[in-house]
């Protein structure tokens, strides 16, 4: 059963007790079957509209400072800036090899996060928390899954995983 019919159920169940057609046991039976729902949390919702809205705003400011600014630009910073977003993609690709990226991220010092699904990021995260001598060992990385990595000295370490249900 669902969280709103549970909700429902439970809404309705002190009026079925005070109009005799539920016994008091039979209640408690009931709410114990299904256990505690917690009540929607509708300001979840609030806060993603919020965020993917700020996050639109900020990035459209960005894109309008340097349109504002474009011109003042030398042309060589112009032309980083145009090549740039096809640098940071390479090795993102849904056939790209992960070692590119593995190889991208060694030097990376700070903890980060890789969020995918298989085959891709299973190899991924095997080349930075095994390295490329252990060859075709693969992590145990789920399909949409979330992994969180730390630096631990040259290589990495697992901090948390998330699994999709």
């Amino acid at each position: 059963m669902n969280k709103k019919a549970i909700q429902w159920l439970y809404g309705e169940l002190p009026r079925l007790v005070s109009q005799g057609i539920l016994t008091p046991d039979a209640e408690v039976r009931l709410r114990g079957h299904y256990g505690t729902v917690e009540p929607a949390r509708p300001a979840r919702l609030a806060v993603i509209i919020f965020g993917v809205l700020g996050a639109l705003l900020i990035g459209a400011g960005i894109i309008l400072v340097l349109a504002h600014n474009w011109e003042d630009l030398s042309r060589p910073v112009r032309a980083g800036l145009s090549f740039l977003p096809l640098v940071l993609a390479q090795g993102l690709g849904p056939d790209d090899d992960p070692r590119v990226i593995a190889a991208v991220l060694e030097s990376e010092k700070r903890d980060i996060a890789v969020v995918g699904h298989e085959p891709h990021l299973g190899i991924l995260a095997s080349l930075m928390v095994y390295g490329p001598a252990r060859g075709g060992v693969l992590f145990p990385f789920p399909k949409a899954g979330m992994l969180a990595l730390s630096r631990s000295g040259k290589r990495w370490q697992s901090s948390w995983i998330v699994r999709s249900p």
